[in-house]
């Protein structure tokens, strides 16, 4: 009996050591992904500067790609300057891609005043002052959170402390935050709102320390949530029942556990204290191992410009040597067929869709790029005009005059 303890103990220490192993992804594996991952980025790029999608899309994927290239210090030369260049003369039409156009330029320096005061304008001063997916559309968590974070970044505008309360009060009980409330105030949490919450908050605090008093409890009662819905995995996924609840043994997906890494991460340097606790440290290096384990052989995630700049955006600030200077990072060009270190060859790059065994992507009939509607939008936004429509004849019968709202909601990288 003594002598199967002992062995029972020691197969537990074993799987200890193991699973600790497993979660502990080497500075080299780390700087590898990374190099990898920009190779392909920088690989995709259009003739013009822009990236696409797998759907053609171009501002989201240009402006993800951009702050991808801007965590790893790549800020000058041929491919972030063309990429600038686009994305500046590109008209986003809706919030998410308005926030992440202003977002991406500012990073480079670049003034953006027609931008943001564009977006101000469209934040909804009526109602509950969030943004929704476009101007005079019912405020969503996704989208107020891209607004108040691309006006803190642009520094153009300020909102007061108390301001956060529109954020704020979004926040669920449980710590969570919905998509967007209902007439009666209810709505089930959602990990991307509520990731977004905790992003845009933590930025916040970094940048004005004084608002700690309005945004500390609900930053650590976010983290809390998004810790306790992860995956076995380790990684975190859009996919709660519609009671709310988290199946673990589902996969976790690369956006959102890329949002996610990026909420922890911001949470973090601000020094709250949920993101600086064993449990958060434990789940930013498992998620490092989550991207690892399912980056393809090209460097890409599921082989996606959006989700692979995702990635990179969520890793750590870094600047990597460039020997030529020509913007491009050794360690990068070293996985870029035909590219040089001694040579500054980074004007060559952008060749249509970067794969010269495919002709270049077909650029959707509005060449703005901006992301449109998917299908289930549609049908959301199909079903809040007919309730309008119904209110309408209603008061036209009462005459009463009924003032129409339109709404939305967000997941991933649509609006």
């Amino acid at each position: 009996m003594i002598v199967k303890r002992i062995f029972n103990f020691a197969l537990v220490v074993t799987g200890l050591f193991i699973t600790t192993n497993a979660i502990a992804a080497t500075q080299a594996q780390l700087d590898t992904m990374r190099a990898k991952s920009l190779a392909y980025l920088i690989s995709q790029q259009q003739g013009d500067g822009s990236w696409r999608d797998a759907q053609g899309n171009g501002i989201q994927a240009t402006a993800m790609a951009i702050e991808a290239l801007y965590q790893a210090g790549v800020t000058t030369g041929y491919v972030p300057g063309v990429a600038a260049s686009w994305l500046q003369n590109a008209e986003a039409q809706s919030v998410d891609g308005l926030s992440r156009q202003i977002s991406a330029l500012v990073k480079l320096g670049i003034p953006v005043p027609s931008q943001i005061n564009r977006l101000v304008s469209m934040k909804d001063n009526i109602r509950d002052g969030g943004w929704g997916a476009y101007a005079s559309y019912e405020s969503t968590m996704p989208d107020t959170a891209f607004g108040f974070d691309a006006v803190l970044k642009e520094g153009t505008f300020a909102f007061s402390d108390a301001g956060l309360s529109v954020i704020t009060n979004m926040q669920n009980t449980n710590g969570g935050w919905p998509y967007r409330k209902d007439s009666a105030g209810r709505a089930k949490s959602a990990l991307v709102p509520t990731a977004y919450g905790v992003l845009v908050l933590s930025n916040y605090l970094k940048a004005r320390p004084t608002a700690g008093s309005v945004v500390n409890t609900s930053i650590n009662n976010g983290i809390n949530w998004l810790l306790a819905n992860k995956k076995n995995d380790n990684g975190y996924a859009e996919d709660l029942d519609i009671n709310g609840v988290n199946t673990p043994s589902k996969p976790g997906r690369i956006f959102e556990t890329s949002l996610v890494k990026t909420a922890l991460s911001a949470a973090k340097s601000a020094g709250i204290a949920a993101a600086n606790t064993s449990q958060a440290n434990q789940a930013l290096a498992q998620m490092d191992d989550f991207f690892i384990a399912r980056q393809a052989t090209n460097g890409s995630w599921g082989g996606d410009v959006f989700q692979t700049a995702m990635v990179g955006q969520a890793q750590a600030t870094t600047v990597l040597t460039d020997t030529d200077r020509d913007g491009i990072p050794d360690s990068v060009e070293a996985f870029i067929s035909g590219s040089n270190v001694n040579v500054a060859d980074s004007r060559n790059l952008p060749k249509g869709n970067g794969d010269p065994g495919k002709p270049p992507l077909t650029p959707p009939a509005n060449d703005n790029a901006d992301v449109p509607l998917p299908a289930w939008a549609i049908a959301l936004m199909g079903a809040s005009m007919l309730g309008i429509a119904r209110k309408k004849r209603k008061a036209s019968n009462t005459n009463i005059a009924a003032v129409p709202v339109s709404e939305n909601s967000h997941n991933n990288n649509i609006e």
